[in-house]
């Protein structure tokens, strides 16, 4: 049994570890591309830097001119710059920084065609996706140990005293996370109802159809895996009970002793 539940934790861990990649990505393309349709949908920086220094009449054509050669030369630099062991000719960097420029202004006309009205959901994206990175996070860190704890029981404690305070620690961290996960559970509850009672209506993000309730599921999510973990720390066996792990020595030809 205890090696089932072991196998479904190592499971459940690396199942956090790919949504917390996937959210992160998600949320850095979502919000990348909300900044870039902001400044390509209205006047940018650069366009009203030239707007006071040439007028409004020059300022929309000079400002794109610039913004392409900026483009180009930045793509043209880098290839320029890289460190690998074949670096592209100066002609061949120039017609990639050329070709590289065309998809640019390409993709960002397409951008602000695609979503004239704007990202309005980027920002719901984000701070959604930061919540259940930073509560998956604490859960994935409660499994490997990183959590934070009192070191001065290290210290005041020794020998077999010290597991059982450790255990103790762990216990009172199960306990308290149980009861953050139990109100997260009520609030979630409460979300859902307004949710459902006006058929999806309401108790959604701001921009976007998701409704909160789901949003807001990983917290009793994050704080029930964190209880059972904490929970199996303080019933479990400690290091000094396992007794040291041995890594397995490395020989000539691969093989491992």
């Amino acid at each position: 049994m205890g090696n089932l539940l072991k196998r479904v934790d190592e499971a459940w861990y690396r199942l956090e570890q790919a949504l917390c990649v996937g959210l992160l990505v998600v949320m850095a393309l979502s919000v990348f591309f909300d900044a870039i349709h902001r400044q390509a949908s209205g006047k940018g920086r650069l366009e009203q830097i030239c707007e006071r220094l040439l007028g409004a009449a020059a300022a929309p054509r000079v400002s794109t001119l610039l913004a392409v050669l900026l483009t180009w030369w930045v793509i043209y630099g880098a290839l320029r710059t890289v460190n690998s062991a074949r670096q592209l000719s100066r002609a061949r960097a120039a017609g990639v920084g050329v070709g590289g420029t065309l998809f640019a202004w390409g993709f960002v006309k397409a951008l602000v065609a695609i979503f004239p009205n704007g990202l309005v959901w980027a920002q719901s994206v984000g701070l959604s996706g930061m919540l259940w990175v930073g509560f998956l996070g604490a859960s994935m860190a409660t499994k490997e140990g990183n959590h934070l704890t009192l070191e001065i029981t290290d210290v005041i404690w020794k020998g077999k005293l010290k597991a059982h305070v450790g255990r103790l620690g762990a216990l009172c961290a199960a306990a308290f996370c149980a009861v953050l996960g139990w109100l997260c559970w009520l609030q979630v509850q409460l979300e859902y109802r307004e949710w459902a009672d006006t058929d999806g209506a309401t108790g959604t993000m701001m921009g976007l159809e998701a409704p909160r309730w789901a949003v807001f599921m990983v917290l009793p999510l994050a704080f029930g895996v964190m209880t059972l973990r904490l929970f199996a720390r303080a019933v479990g066996p400690t290091e000094e009970e396992q007794g040291p792990q041995i890594a397995p020595l490395a020989v000539p030809g691969g093989d491992t002793k």
